[in-house]
């Protein structure tokens, strides 16, 4: 994080636009992950990523038309959904992730 924040720093002040780019990017990585069905990568990014995963569910549902084809979007809608009410009840909240992004990976269509 402070190697973001010194990388953001030199373009001026930092601000919450930094929230908007660091969230972007781990996006972006995953749902290339995801598309690509690489399992391997998968786990490797929900281990070391410190977002919490109702914020990565949530990142997914509100980009899904920008990734998804239109006929896998009410699938989606339904996987995000289902892991997201897991995720109060999971004792490991990583395994739940990986579960719903293999979910995501196998049942959906990226473009």
């Amino acid at each position: 994080m402070i190697n973001e924040l010194q990388r953001y720093s030199k373009y001026g002040e930092i601000n919450e636009g930094i929230l908007a780019q660091v969230s972007n990017v781990k996006l972006a990585e995953i749902v290339k992950h995801v598309a690509n069905k690489d399992f391997g990568s998968i786990r490797k990014w929900a281990a070391t990523n410190d977002a919490d995963p109702n914020t990565i569910f949530r990142s997914i549902y509100d980009n899904m038309y920008d990734v998804l084809k239109p006929s896998s979007i009410p699938k989606a809608v339904i996987i995000l959904a289902d892991y997201q009410y897991k995720n109060a009840f999971v004792a490991d909240p990583e395994i739940n992730l990986v579960a719903c992004l293999t979910e995501l990976m196998v049942e959906c269509e990226f473009v």
